[in-house]
């Protein structure tokens, strides 16, 4: 857990410095206790799933992997992640 805590530390520090100076107060990062990952832009889009995008560096595995991710821009799904990301990271 500590492993994983410091390589998300990285990765999202890394992340930052790819965003302007003045936008970085825009993005919100909260963690909780699972193993769901949202992205939400606004009313825009948003992206959800399992996918460890921030640490999966694109090694092959040598078991079975299987994660996966949805990218929706329909206004209603995006209401609706949005409002389940409430929920969860209030």
């Amino acid at each position: 857990a500590q492993r994983n805590k410091i390589k998300g530390d990285e990765a999202l520090e890394g992340l930052e410095r790819k965003i302007a100076r003045r936008d970085r107060r825009r993005l919100i990062v909260k963690r909780t206790e699972t193993h769901e990952k949202f992205v939400i832009c606004d009313d825009k889009f948003c992206v959800c799933g399992s996918f460890n995008w921030l640490s999966y560096r694109g090694q092959l595995d040598d078991a079975y992997r299987r994660e996966t991710s949805l990218y929706l821009e329909r206004r209603e799904y995006v209401e609706l992640l949005k409002a389940n990301a409430a929920v969860l990271f209030g």
